[in-house]
C-alpha cells in the first residue's frame, strides 16, 4: 500500500484550503486524526518505539516483543510513583488510563497522541518549531526577533492526516484509543485520541501501513503529510490565537496558564511580523546580517 500521500502547501492559506477539502471526507466514513511535526523527516513513532527503534539499530533483529518487560516496569513504576497523588483515583484506572495520564506528563509510552483538530496539530507544530530556530522563544517569552528572521524560515513544519476508514479500524495490529479518564482535561481540551502500534516488528505507523494491501486499488492513502513552510509560523499562530487555541486554553491547568504568560510577549511580537506592521522585520536575511555585521 502506498501509505503516505505528500501534499505541498505553498502558504498557511492554502494548508486551511486543502485540510477544509479532505475534512469533509467525514461523510464518506472516514473519521480523520492530525497530528504536528515541527520537522517534516520526524516519524509517526511513539516515545517507546523510537526507544525501539535505537535499540533495534544495534541489534540484527527487530522484535517488539524481547523488550516487553523494560515497558511493564515503566508503568509499574509509574503507578507505584503516582498512587496517591491529590485528584487520582488508582482503583479505578485500568492500563490505559495510566498510559494515557502518562503521556500527557511527559512518560515514556507505547501511546501517540493525535487530535481531530487540524488547527491544535498546527499548533503543536508551529511552537515546536518556533521554538527549535529561537530556543526559549515559546517557553520563556524570549522574543529575540533577530534571531528568529535569520533562522532558516523555508524549511517546512508537517501536518499529518491520518484518514481512518473500517480497514484500518479493524486492523488489531494498531489500535486507535479513547480512555475514558482524563485527568487534567487536556485530552477533551486538546480533542485528544491516541494510537497503539502493536506490530512486532515495525516501529513507526508509515511503515506499517505500507506493509498492508489496499481495500480497493484506487484508494488513497491513509496518511496524508501536508507541508507548510517554516515562514508561515507568525501568521499561523497569530490567527490560531484568534480562534483561542493557545498553551491556556489546550493545556487548562496552573502549567498551560504559565506557559500562555511566558509566551504573551512571542505572540505579541509574531503578530507585529504577521501584519507587516515594521518594515525593518521584513528585510532580507541578507541585510540583516550586514546592519548585525
Amino acid at each position: 500500500m502506498r501509505a503516505v500521500e505528500i501534499v505541498d502547501c505553498g502558504s498557511w492559506e492554502d494548508f486551511k484550503a486543502e485540510v477544509h477539502r479532505d475534512y469533509a471526507e467525514e461523510v464518506m466514513g472516514l473519521s480523520p486524526l492530525f497530528r504536528g511535526h515541527a520537522r517534516k523527516e520526524w516519524k509517526l513513532a511513539s516515545p517507546w518505539d523510537r526507544q525501539l527503534e535505537i535499540w533495534a539499530s544495534t541489534r540484527e533483529e527487530r522484535d517488539r516483543d524481547a523488550s516487553g518487560k523494560f515497558l511493564a516496569k515503566i508503568l509499574r513504576d509509574f503507578k507505584e510513583l503516582a498512587v496517591g497523588l491529590p485528584g487520582l483515583k488508582s482503583r479505578e484506572l485500568e492500563d490505559l488510563d495510566w498510559w494515557a495520564i502518562g503521556r500527557h506528563y511527559g512518560l515514556v509510552t507505547p501511546l501517540l497522541d493525535w487530535t481531530r483538530s487540524p488547527y491544535v496539530a498546527a499548533f503543536f507544530a508551529f511552537t515546536s518549531f518556533i521554538e527549535q530556530v529561537s530556543p526559549g522563544m515559546t517557553t520563556r517569552g524570549n522574543a529575540d526577533l533577530k534571531r528568529f528572521i535569520l533562522a532558516d524560515m523555508n524549511e517546512p513544519v508537517a501536518l499529518w492526516a491520518f484518514m481512518v476508514g473500517e480497514s484500518i479500524g479493524a486492523a488489531n495490529e494498531l489500535e486507535i484509543l479513547n480512555p475514558r479518564v482524563d485527568i487534567g482535561h487536556r485530552q477533551r481540551a486538546q480533542r485528544g485520541v491516541f494510537t497503539r502500534l502493536n506490530h512486532r516488528s515495525h516501529f513507526s505507523i508509515e511503515e506499517y501501513l505500507s506493509t498492508l494491501s489496499p481495500a480497493e486499488p484506487e484508494d488513497r492513502a491513509p496518511l496524508r503529510k501536508y507541508l507548510i513552510p517554516g515562514r508561515e509560523a507568525a501568521k499561523a499562530i497569530t490567527e490560531l490565537r484568534m480562534m483561542n487555541i493557545t498553551f491556556a486554553t489546550l493545556f487548562p491547568d496552573l502549567e498551560g496558564a504559565a506557559w500562555q504568560a511566558n509566551f504573551e510577549t512571542s505572540a505579541f511580537a509574531l503578530m507585529t511580523l504577521s501584519l507587516g506592521a515594521s518594515e525593518r522585520v521584513w528585510r532580507s536575511p541578507v541585510d540583516l546580517k550586514l546592519e548585525s555585521a
